[in-house]
């Protein structure tokens, strides 16, 4: 039976009713389900429904059981055979095996992949990660992958403006192209290629950076190219995270100093100490921060877990800040319901003289019981409000708001 026949529409349209259509749904498998649908009532639908169907594909995506993941292969041959749908994909997430393909198929599957990525020119985002069949901790060295020669001619992509790494060691320097705006780092290392002399492309101006678990972060931020350009310029960095790793605060400090726009600075250390030197880190940008967030694990034994922050925080003056929130994870044994560093808290932000633009505070707690019940350290942190916070809450120029959520871990 023919597809029936909608009166002639303009283009324009039906492409407003396909983009409605896929923006009411969240869910990537409802707007699977819904684009399907519309390409089967009218043939008119098809082409704009597979713009949406083939925005986002995700290669050996093992991270869902329930869901047969798309193989190197099967990607391959479906994009070699039907190029013309490459020129859909927007968003790419690319899972790398930690072992080479069975059979002897690794040259024959590299190569279909080779020519599968030429089909794609439009490409804005890609993620290249390793697979979770191992250890979250785990890497996989880029020169030992078969799959990262093909990969890399995806980086080189005019349209490309957003990369996402993780688990991944000795990524060679130059993979950061120059279209690039948003870099996302997890437990990724760096190393040179010495026989590169010679660039055809400008370093990348980021707008956005995230750091987690990568002290090799630093590297990438110092190294220089050998015509003598930077591999990355922050001149225009608005937005800065860096959590996990003891550099933290020095990799803030290096990425503040080179930017002339940073507005927003996430940082999150393992132990309250390691915010020593948080007010020389976030100095440079003092004329551009408006957001601060400050993360932070407590062990069981520590009182006040924002202590020293707080100290830090004390140096600042006629600052143009407008909003900074604390976030603590907290063990189910803590004993951290009393000390200083909470009350130090209450009264640090409420001077107009030291805090002129500040509007927003926020406390956000988290505590990790470990599917145990509830105890009376639980009910303490939910009225914490009750013992501290006097000044903040009475304040009519900042807005406050304290959160007290569960984390529940198995094990």
């Amino acid at each position: 039976m023919s597809s029936p026949k909608l009166p002639k529409l303009p283009l324009e349209i039906l492409t407003v009713v396909i983009d409605a259509l896929a923006a009411s749904h969240s869910d990537i498998n409802t707007l699977l389900e819904s684009m399907q649908s519309a390409s089967l009532t009218c043939s008119a639908f098809l082409p704009l429904c597979q713009r949406h169907i083939f925005a986002s594909v995700a290669i050996n995506h093992l991270q869902r059981p329930s869901q047969k993941p798309i193989s190197f292969f099967e990607f391959a041959r479906f994009f070699t055979e039907h190029s013309y749908l490459a020129k859909y994909i927007r968003e790419l997430s690319v899972y790398l095996p930690d072992t080479a393909p069975q059979g002897g198929r690794g040259g024959d599957v590299v190569a279909s992949l080779f020519k599968a990525f030429l089909n794609i020119d439009g490409l804005k985002s890609l993620s290249i990660c390793l697979s979770r069949r191992t250890s979250s901790s785990e890497v996989v060295k880029w020169s030992d992958s078969l799959f990262t020669p093909a990969i890399e001619q995806l980086l080189r992509l005019p349209s490309l403006s957003r990369l996402q790494l993780s688990n991944l060691s000795e990524v060679p320097l130059d993979t950061i192209t120059t279209n690039l705006r948003y870099l996302s780092l997890d437990q990724v290392s760096w190393k040179s290629r010495p026989e590169l002399t010679s660039f055809d492309w400008l370093p990348p101006d980021l707008e956005a950076l995230d750091s987690n678990y990568s002290p090799f972060t630093k590297t990438l931020l110092l190294s220089i190219r050998p015509d003598n350009q930077p591999f990355v310029s922050l001149k225009k960095l608005a937005r800065l995270q860096i959590s996990g790793i003891e550099e933290s605060l020095e990799t803030c400090r290096i990425a503040a100093s080179k930017s002339e726009s940073l507005a927003s600075i996430y940082l999150k250390t393992r132990s309250r100490e390691s915010f020593n030197g948080l007010y020389d880190a976030i100095l440079p940008s003092f004329t551009t921060l408006q957001h601060l967030v400050i993360g932070t694990s407590v062990q069981r034994h520590d009182p006040d877990p924002y202590q020293h922050a707080c100290e830090e925080l004390q140096k600042i003056t006629n600052t143009n800040i407008q909003s900074i929130t604390f976030q603590v994870h907290l063990p189910f044994d803590s004993i951290g319901t009393t000390g200083d560093g909470w009350d130090q808290i209450d009264g640090l932000f409420t001077s107009e003289v030291k805090w002129p633009s500040l509007k927003d505070v926020r406390l956000e707690v988290r505590i990790w019981r470990y599917m145990r019940p509830k105890s009376t350290f639980d009910v303490t942190m939910q009225k914490l409000t009750t013992l501290y916070f006097k000044k903040l809450l009475a304040s009519n120029r900042i807005h406050f708001v304290y959160e007290c959520h569960d984390g529940l871990l198995h094990i």
